[in-house]
């Protein structure tokens, strides 16, 4: 709740599946507000597109509060998640972001179904 997610979000914590992770923007922007209030609009997007749509893509929730952006979700996901957020604060296109993000995913349901193709001939 301290990084500003809501209590229903926070609560997602106590599955023991998921874990909270966050990453200090400071380390992009430098001592600059301006460079940090550019970084954070990056990953919020206009209305929070940006940042509903990484939390669709990625599965976790993602929280950008002050200098701070916490993201809660399974292991594998939060990597992805934080990828896509160095990736936005280091000033990539969002487009190639997105771009990572499906290929990522489309290659996790590939892995899914090998899974299971790979379990029924045994």
């Amino acid at each position: 709740i301290a990084y500003g997610f809501s209590p229903e979000r926070a609560f997602r914590l106590f599955d023991e599946e998921n874990t909270l992770a966050q990453l200090d923007l400071r380390e992009y922007s430098g001592k600059s507000d301006s460079n940090l209030s550019r970084i954070k609009g990056r990953i919020i997007g206009l209305g929070g597109k940006s940042r509903k749509l990484l939390e669709d893509l990625t599965g976790t929730y993602v929280s950008v509060y002050g200098h701070m952006v916490a993201v809660i979700g399974m292991t594998d996901q939060i990597k992805l998640a934080l990828d896509a957020i160095n990736m936005l604060a280091s000033g990539s296109p969002h487009r190639s972001v997105y771009n990572m993000l499906e290929r990522a995913r489309s290659r996790a349901k590939m892995d899914k179904i090998r899974l299971w193709e790979g379990e029924s001939l045994i």
